[in-house]
């Protein structure tokens, strides 16, 4: 078992491209942590082809990934069948390493799930040639690159051109590659050759999706003697119950067994995606692994795929060295698929949704030249442009046919720009959108970034459950923990540090122990962690709903790591894993990284992180009535940043020099989370973000691991607002005045959040979380279950005006001039608020939660007190007005 991100950034030879081949795509993670892993290693010219249909939904969840198209190109494929290999090549002048298999560009695919993929390298210092894999798989990307950009056939070609070893001899070792596809030899076909007899003794199928019919099943059946036995995950996988009946004993059906070592197991609920053919033939067995599943657009030529077939082993060795010897020996699962029902189909095909489809909008000399994966501009179309992926462009350009080809003028402002689209005359979208490749994409870089080898190792470590296939999910509430240390927010106090110490107790886990595998009570001698954690990165998993556009200021932060102090790191780390965990001390330089200075600059970074994330999430609300539906990815995003938060939030770290500083200030953390619910809740009309999650989404593994996250972020919203009326009623922020409208309103944005949640969210997660949450004691008791109890009141209130309509809890519209600023009204289009400012003379101001601005907004009538006990309901505010 490894490390995919490791295998990549770390290969010790001499890189400059890199062209990744994948299905599903997270451009998050790619923006984040992969590009940066390759920039670091001096790789600088990225290519990445996706699947078109994957490509939409990704790019239409969110736009975060700000280096697309400028450091990396990607080029979306559409065929009939599903484009799905999975392949990593990596070129240099005298090196090259290529990885294939089962795992796609995502979290799942490199960090969480089981997948299997094998390694090609290739230097020409110790080798003749390349092995077969490599031209095979580039003239594989040659074909791609025609239906691209001509700045992506330009990378390609510059490729090429920096690994000429590539039109060197090629050599075999006994493993072969397959390539299936449109226009290719059926892909059984091929595996069936590659086979020592035409019928196998015995088969073993892992395989994680099937077609209905089950046809791709009965395509295997004649190629083995005796029963297929098929591997899969019954509470994920897609079959049709009739389809298995069908088939009935013809076919063996086991459970999936997680193979990681048990002592090392940290993963609940592990994804088997592993796409793994098992042939045995005698005395031996052939493997055949890659990107293929046991359905027939796979197995037939429909699909683009790429396996790889392994020479004869000795019987039972693969088995073995997969660790399925206890899926193998598992009880049937046969009764239980027989059961399930094949979900509806939910997702259009693109082809169905656009009279057109883009792969690509290149940014040339005189404007943008588009290329279509299928059909052409309707007469009179334009390109719509715009700095996030929104059917409202910010500006259009007439789009003209010059040769066999399409182009558009430039605009205005074109750097503002990142997405583009077919639209008509009026504005309706003809065509998906695409992310803009620009021509700097293809050009040389100088080699650097921050990922490193600590981003991978503390990603890796994280592999605790999911939200969406995240490995952020529930971060610290299983074993082994996260320890993010020399990240502060400010000084501990002597009274904040003698409090502390006197709490601590005697189980508290050290340090130490989160870099080691060992059980607490086993951790001895010289252990430490690393000194810094790059909690940029994990954050740049957790990028914000839509970005600010033009008015981003902030500087590309790639920009302000030291790699000298990376590579040191590196060094550092390596020797301590050499060593299985025990440093001796001598492995580090501590003045280097941990000094004061050192922890107020990232202080300020994580700061921003957290203030840009909300900025993003409450400018986008311009957006939520344009919004049909939202992926759960645009939710899970603000969940996952929520979890670090919390696991910072009054933490305490030291310095080299003994100083203690506090990871993160809980008014920070308290202002991230009541900004981000109150853009998640929204009020009535417009609603919020939560409103645009497709009801589907609520449903099944990512349903579960979706309302699991929510219930974590109810239980941080119910402290926010707490903290936030103790801190500005009786703490420090006596007299201070807020600038978010989310902060002013904690209550409502609080109770407002509650009861959209209590739809999916039995009840708020509380379990550990002194671990988890360190700051959940930073609010005296009483705060806290005064503020618990009058968010239920507040809950039930507004469930019974907007939802049971019960008007006998409304006053009198003409009493609403008497009330005080902060007190609970209705109106028709915001449903349950409150007043921002007193009441008066009309028009009113009220709190509207689903406005991008912070500024209340004016209604003159049918503003009516909401009533509790038949009196009027006053929440806390705290603004100019309500403090006068």
């Amino acid at each position: 078992m490894f490390d995919v991100i490791e295998m990549l950034g770390h290969s010790g030879h001499d890189l400059r491209s890199s062209i990744i081949l994948t299905y599903g795509l997270d451009l998050p993670l790619y923006d984040g942590l992969v590009r940066r892993a390759l920039n670091r290693v001096g790789v600088w010219n990225q290519v990445v082809f996706c699947d078109l249909s994957c490509y939409i939904q990704d790019i239409q969840a969110q736009t975060a990934a700000l280096h697309a198209g400028k450091q990396y190109s990607v080029t979306p494929i559409w065929q009939a069948g599903a484009f799905h290999p999975k392949v990593y090549l990596l070129l240099g002048p005298r090196h090259g390493r290529l990885l294939v298999g089962s795992g796609n560009t995502t979290i799942g695919g490199l960090i969480r799930n089981a997948e299997v993929l094998g390694l090609f390298d290739f230097d020409a210092d110790k080798a003749s040639g390349p092995h077969v894999a490599f031209p095979a798989l580039f003239g594989l990307v040659e074909e791609l690159s025609l239906r691209a950009s001509d700045t992506v056939r330009k990378q390609i070609k510059s490729a090429r051109q920096m690994a000429p070893w590539l039109s060197s001899p090629p050599v075999e070792d006994g493993r072969k590659i397959l390539i299936g596809g449109p226009g290719k030899p059926e892909l059984l076909t091929q595996i069936a050759e590659c086979l020592p007899t035409k019928k196998a003794d015995e088969l073993v199928i892992c395989s994680s999706s099937f077609d209905r019919e089950l046809n791709g099943m009965r395509k295997l059946l004649p190629l083995s003697k005796a029963k297929p036995v098929c591997i899969v995950q019954p509470d994920h996988i897609e079959v049709d119950g009739r389809a298995v009946q069908k088939l009935g004993a013809s076919v063996v059906w086991r459970p999936f067994a997680d193979p990681y070592p048990p002592e090392k197991r940290q993963r609940k609920d592990v994804r088997e995606h592993a796409k793994i053919l098992l042939f045995g033939h005698g005395a031996t067995e052939t493997c055949i692994f890659g990107s293929a599943n046991a359905s027939a657009p796979a197995l037939s030529a429909t699909n683009t795929e790429v396996v790889v077939v392994l020479p004869p082993a000795s019987k039972g060795e693969i088995v073995k060295h997969l660790g399925l010897a206890a899926s193998l020996k598992a009880n049937s699962v046969e009764k239980e698929l027989g059961e399930k029902l094949w979900p509806p189909a939910m997702d259009e095909r693109p082809e169905s949704k656009f009279k057109c489809l883009l792969s690509a909008v290149a940014a040339v000399e005189s404007g943008y030249r588009l290329s279509l994966a299928s059909g052409e501009p309707p007469k009179n179309s334009r390109l719509a442009l715009s700095d996030r992926c929104t059917a409202r462009p910010s500006a259009t350009t007439a789009i003209h046919r010059e040769g066999d080809s399409f182009v558009a003028h430039s605009v205005k402002s074109e750097d503002a720009f990142r997405f583009g689209w077919i639209a008509s005359e009026s504005g309706d979208a003809l065509s998906n959108p695409v992310g803009i490749t620009w021509p700097s994409v293809g050009s040389q870089r100088r080699a650097g970034g921050s990922a490193g080898t600590k981003a991978g190792d503390y990603v890796s470590a994280m592999q605790d459950g999911a939200v969406l296939g995240t490995v952020l999910f529930e971060l610290l509430d299983q074993f082994r923990d996260f320890e993010v240390i020399k990240i502060g927010s400010g000084k501990r106090s002597g009274s904040e540090k003698e409090k502390v110490d006197q709490t601590e107790g005697a189980t508290e886990q050290p340090a130490e122990f989160f870099y080691t595998d060992a059980k607490s009570d086993a951790v001895n001698g010289h252990h430490w962690t690393g000194d810094r954690i790059d909690l940029d990165i994990l954050a740049s998993l957790v990028q914000p709903l839509s970005p600010m556009g033009g008015s981003q200021t902030l500087k590309d932060e790639d920009e302000t790591y030291d790699d000298s102090r990376l590579e040191k790191e590196e060094a550092e780390h390596r020797q301590i894993e050499a060593q299985k965990g025990k440093a001796t001390g001598e492995e580090k330089q501590r003045h280097s990284d941990t000094s004061g200075e050192k922890l107020e600059k990232a202080i300020s970074r994580l700061e921003r992180r957290l203030d840009r994330a909300a900025a993003s999430i409450e400018k986008s609300l311009e957006y939520v009535e344009d919004l049909q539906s939202l992926a759960p990815n645009g939710v899970a995003r603000q969940i996952w940043m929520t979890h670090i938060g919390a696991f910072l939030a009054n933490r305490i770290t030291e310095s080299s020099d003994g100083e203690e500083f506090i990871c993160l200030h809980p008014w920070c953390f308290a202002n991230y989370v009541l900004r981000v619910c109150r853009a998640l809740a929204g009020s009535k009309k417009a609603g919020g973000f939560l409103d645009k999650v497709a009801k589907s989404s609520w449903e099944g593994f990512d349903g579960d691991a979706l309302t699991k996250g929510l219930s974590f972020l109810w239980t941080c919203v119910k402290w926010a607002a707490a903290y936030m009326v103790h801190y500005y009623s009786n703490g420090e922020g006596k007299e201070e005045i807020p600038e978010s409208i989310a902060v002013a309103s904690a209550e409502l944005v609080a109770a407002r959040f509650i009861w959209k949640v209590r739809a999916h969210c039995a009840q708020a997660d509380q379990g550990n979380l002194k671990k988890r949450f360190p700051a959940s004691d930073a609010v005296p008791p009483a705060q806290m279950s005064r503020t618990e109890t009058r968010l239920q009141q507040l809950a039930q209130l507004i469930a019974d005006v907007e939802t049971s309509g019960n008007k006998s809890l409304l006053g009198l519209e003409s009493d609403t001039t008497s009330l005080k600023a902060g007190s609970l009204v209705h109106n028709p289009k915001l449903g349950v608020t409150m007043l921002a400012m007193e009441g008066g003379c009309r028009p009113y101001r009220l709190v509207d939660l689903s406005h991008s601005s912070d500024e209340p907004v004016k209604f003159g009538a049918l503003v009516t007190p909401v009533l509790f006990k038949g009196k009027p309901y006053e929440l806390f505010q705290r603004t100019e007005e309500s403090t006068v």
